[in-house]
C-alpha cells in the first residue's frame, strides 16, 4: 500500500503497463527495453493530442510560472 502512495505522490514521467496481465497497474512497463517503440510511439501520440488541445504546460514561460506559483505554498 505504501508503494501505491508513494507513486501517487511522485508519479513517474512516464506509465505503461499491460491491463491484460496487470489490471490494477502494478507493474510500470516504462523504460524498459523491450517496450521501448510502444514508449515512444505513445509518448509521440501524448505530444501531439497536447498541440491540438493548446495545452498550456507546453509554454516554458508559462509553466515556470506555474511551478513558482505552486513551490511557495
Amino acid at each position: 500500500m505504501r508503494k501505491a502512495f508513494d507513486t501517487f505522490a511522485d508519479p513517474p514521467e512516464y506509465e505503461l503497463y499491460d491491463l491484460k496481465n496487470d489490471p490494477v497497474e502494478f507493474h510500470n512497463l516504462a523504460g524498459r527495453p523491450e517496450h521501448r517503440e510502444v514508449q515512444q510511439r505513445l509518448a509521440q501520440a501524448l505530444i501531439e493530442y497536447r498541440k491540438q488541445t493548446d495545452d498550456p504546460f507546453l509554454d516554458a514561460v508559462f509553466l515556470d510560472k506555474f511551478r513558482r506559483r505552486t513551490s511557495t505554498k
